[in-house]
């Protein structure tokens, strides 16, 4: 989405995108990189259900990254209607992004996860 909205000229919404994606690896680099994320991935898949480690690395992504990317998305949509490239690509990141968050509520809410 940056590449893009700077390829628009629209410098805002890659400043915020850019900002969004640097806390969300800042987030990540502070607990254990993508590293980490691979081993609670990996541990996971051998215990044939989410562990604690792997639900907490990801909750970051989905209670935070996603909200936010969805909301900037959804707002710069018509501002980005000029590139046939973006009208293509945001309607697949905001369904992804509320997907992603639609699962969080869901496990936060009704599976006390």
């Amino acid at each position: 989405a940056v590449v893009t909205y700077v390829t628009l000229g629209h410098y805002s919404f890659a400043g915020v995108a850019g900002a969004i994606f640097l806390r969300s690896g800042w987030q990540q680099w502070k607990e254990g990189g993508f590293i980490r994320l691979m081993q609670a991935a990996r541990e996971s898949e051998r215990h044939g259900v989410k562990t604690d480690t792997y639900l907490s690395i990801i909750e970051n992504e989905r209670t935070v990254e996603a909200p936010l990317s969805l909301f900037l998305t959804y707002y710069a949509y018509m501002y980005t209607t000029s590139s046939l490239k973006a009208l293509l690509i945001f309607p697949v990141s905001m369904a992804l992004s509320l997907k992603g968050v639609v699962t969080a509520v869901y496990e936060r809410t009704h599976l006390n996860c």
